[in-house]
């Protein structure tokens, strides 16, 4: 067993580029397995014991000398990219980290879930929950597909001419004038909005309370 464990740490950091003289890489430390992202060994005195980080979470090599596991978004698994089986609960795929709601074509909502518990999070409106970075994002930011995204799908940015454009233009959401489109180098909308009692102002290309903005 601990022939098989020696080959399976070469992967750690410690040992890149050098031969493990024993089955611990050094006589103390936590150390990475080589194709199993969320195991890991914990070596004193040259004695090593395999461990496991709990069900969606991954160990952390960034520093021998700290025993830590993060969700599995956080830690760059490249070239140790396999898992512990899954362990799903009712809202969640696994124990820990970032899913989808299933059955659900609406990307605004996802559930974050902690030791098999479930928390609905809901984004604003016209951004979607990025999973593998667990933060709301624009729907052609977020790396999710079959989303339900209706919020720029019918605004499209004018085209202007090259010596009168503005880098980020803003324009007057045509359904609804608290909101407006910024058009990010001419071409991709965003959908932004203005604070509650406030409207967007076309003239100064700003937010303003509705008096001073025309009809």
């Amino acid at each position: 067993l601990l022939g098989v464990a020696a080959s399976l740490l070469a992967a750690a950091p410690a040992t890149h580029g050098q031969d493990i003289a024993s089955e611990c890489p050094a006589p103390n430390g936590f150390f990475a397995d080589a194709s199993q992202c969320d195991k890991y060994y914990h070596c004193v005195d040259n004695v090593l014991t395999e461990k496991l980080c709990p069900d969606g979470m991954a160990f952390n090599d960034i520093n021998p000398a700290v025993e830590k596991c993060d969700l599995v978004m956080l830690v760059d698994c490249s070239g140790r990219t396999k898992l512990q089986p899954p362990i799903p609960s009712e809202n969640c795929e696994r124990q820990n980290g970032n899913f989808a709601v299933r059955g659900s074509t609406d990307c605004s909502q996802a559930y974050r879930c902690q030791d098999g518990v479930g928390t609905l999070i809901t984004c604003p409106e016209g951004l979607v929950f990025a999973l593998d970075t667990g933060i709301c994002d624009w729907p052609d930011q977020s790396g999710r597909q079959g989303c339900k995204v209706e919020d720029t799908e019918n605004f499209k940015c004018p085209k202007v001419r090259q010596d009168l454009a503005v880098a980020h233009p803003r324009y007057q959401d045509p359904n609804d004038c608290q909101y407006f489109y910024v058009c990010i180098n001419g071409k991709i909308p965003r959908r932004n909005g203005c604070k509650f009692g406030q409207v967007f102002n076309s003239n100064t290309s700003a937010c303003d309370v509705p008096t001073e903005v025309p009809d």
